[in-house]
């Protein structure tokens, strides 16, 4: 029985479609697995990468902490060999004052060894005789009652103000030599106390002594130039920039440098270097290369004025730089820059020096009168701390900068605020030490 052709083709190509089929799974099959492989493949990346990214993390922190811990261990060196240094330097200086003052109380035992003692007896000269119990009772007296009567007694005495035949004995008795002072500031209070000796006071007067607290600075002002320390039988000396020693006490140091300067070989450019050396240094390459004249002018500046405000500082050395030159060089045109109250009558041959170089004409003349109740250190100390120059802009419109000369110059208001005596003034505390000075300095308001 033959198939009809219909029936034969309807079987074929449902043979083909499930061949199709069957293709279509077989893909579908591969490319799930496919998917999968490429899945997986991707989450084990993932994890590597993360695991990656943690170690490195992980890493980088234990870098950072080394350097922090070498970082820490240097700044201990550092910190140890600051400790050292200190140490020296605080050694060094233990040592150099062990030394002084064991020189001092071996120069004081001396000299209290050589003082002649009058007999506890009657005068012609009106003097009430001294009793040995009053003097015993004098000795043994708390040294913060005696203190301030005995350095008032002393400081009137030597302005004059003290009769000596009438108020002092001729037998000036020490004081313990356990006597002491529990700081500077107590001294000083003790030295400016407004206790005083009555004309008819004939009671002996104590004076003290503090061995512990010796110092060339912080003496009471002697009677004569044998008491002072600018005429010390053991004196102290100090080496400045170039190796040269000058005399620790300042007043003697400055006279002895101000006696031997000469005048500047070139005047034009003074300004400029008073101005560099105060910008830059004296060491610094425009000014390093001075003649004697700048080398006095920075001598003084070392030894006294170094430490002071740029502007007040910058006053004094220009004052300084032109009495100097007109001094060294009379005969020139330089005493026309000088202002009127700079120019002093003519002095004694043995005057010192550097009185000219005082900015107040008062003051000069008390320096002259009782030289030796301002040479100590201490007045120059004071001087420095409170010294003002009335000049309400800061240092840097003292000056200018000339462009066709390429150098620096004074500004002309500040010049002409140094040719006012009134401008050079002095702030209250420098008075609680030297009040008599009051009337003769401008008072300036205090920095506080």
């Amino acid at each position: 029985m033959a198939t009809h052709p219909r029936t034969q083709k309807t079987g074929s190509s449902i043979a083909a479609s499930d061949g199709k089929s069957s293709a279509m799974d077989l893909r579908r099959m591969r490319k799930r697995e496919l998917d999968r492989k490429a899945q997986r493949v991707a989450r084990d990346r993932t994890k590597h990468r993360i695991a990656h990214l943690e170690g490195l993390v992980e890493e980088l922190r234990q870098q950072d902490g080394r350097d922090s811990i070498y970082s820490l261990a240097q700044r201990l060196n550092q910190a140890e060999h600051q400790r050292d240094c200190s140490r020296r330097v605080l050694e060094s200086i233990i040592s150099t004052a062990s030394k002084h003052l064991t020189e001092a109380a071996d120069a004081t035992e001396t000299g209290a060894k050589q003082l002649d003692y009058a007999p506890a007896s009657g005068s012609t000269t009106g003097q009430t005789p001294l009793i040995a119990e009053e003097s015993e009772h004098a000795i043994q007296s708390d040294s913060h009652h005696d203190a301030p009567a005995a350095a008032t007694a002393y400081r009137g005495l030597a302005q004059g103000t003290l009769c000596a035949s009438e108020t002092v004995p001729d037998q000036l008795l020490l004081n313990d030599a356990q006597t002491e002072f529990n700081s500077i500031d107590s001294f000083l209070s003790a030295l400016n106390n407004d206790a005083f000796v009555s004309e008819g006071d004939s009671t002996s007067l104590a004076l003290f002594s503090a061995p512990d607290l010796f110092c060339a600075d912080l003496e009471m002002p002697p009677l004569s130039s044998k008491d002072c320390s600018c005429n010390s039988t053991f004196p102290r000396f100090r080496a400045l920039f170039d190796g040269t020693t000058v005399h620790a006490n300042i007043w003697r140091a400055a006279n002895d440098i101000l006696s031997t300067a000469t005048a500047p070989k070139i005047c034009s450019r003074s300004e400029d270097t008073l101005i560099r050396a105060i910008l830059f240094g004296w060491a610094s390459q425009d000014v390093q290369n001075i003649d004697h004249h700048w080398r006095a002018v920075r001598y003084i500046d070392e030894i006294g004025f170094s430490s002071c405000c740029q502007t007040e500082r910058l006053a004094i050395l220009w004052m300084v730089h032109l009495r100097l030159e007109f001094i060294t060089s009379p005969s020139s045109n330089s005493s026309p820059n000088l202002p009127m109250w700079y120019l002093t009558p003519t002095q004694k041959k043995d005057d010192p020096p550097a009185v000219n170089y005082l900015t107040w004409p008062g003051v000069r003349q008390r320096f002259l009168e009782f030289p030796h109740l301002y040479c100590q250190n201490l007045f120059w100390y004071l001087f420095k701390d409170h010294f003002r120059i009335d000049w309400p802009f800061e240092f840097r419109d003292c000056y200018a900068w000339n462009v066709q000369e390429g150098q620096f110059c004074l500004s002309p208001n500040f010049k002409k605020t140094l040719y006012k005596v009134d401008a050079w003034r002095m702030e209250p505390p420098f008075f609680e030490h030297f009040p008599e000075l009051m009337n003769h300095i401008p008072v300036a308001c205090s920095s506080s």
